[in-house]
């Protein structure tokens, strides 16, 4: 499960990386499903590893940290993310940090 997250996260960095990701409609979605893939991988609990081990607290809260970016990079004027053609990637990018922010606030309990 850690090699799934880190490559779901690897994913979405390279999707990002990729020179107007939130100028077009289209690859704001295709990061969008990528994220969602992430968040649903990183809501799943590793189980119980040795005491002190916060490996699962490190990775939700990384992945929490580049989709709070990728999602307010969207909410800015001007992006695609705040048109009715970017909607749909909007919407889902903030269900997938919805998603893990949940996920870190049990996990930090």
């Amino acid at each position: 499960l850690t090699q799934a997250r880190e490559c779901h996260l690897k994913h979405c960095r390279a999707l990002q990386a990729k020179g107007g990701w939130d100028r077009k409609a289209a690859a704001l979605d295709e990061l969008a499903d990528a994220a969602m893939h992430c968040a649903e991988a990183h809501c799943v609990p590793l189980g119980v590893g040795p005491a002190g081990d916060t490996s699962d607290k490190t990775q939700v809260y990384t992945f929490a940290m580049w989709c709070r970016s990728a999602h307010k990079k969207v909410a800015m004027d001007g992006a695609v993310g705040s048109t009715p053609s970017g909607e749909p990637g909007r919407t889902k990018l903030a269900k997938a940090l919805a998603m893990v922010d949940e996920r870190h606030a049990e996990l930090s309990a």
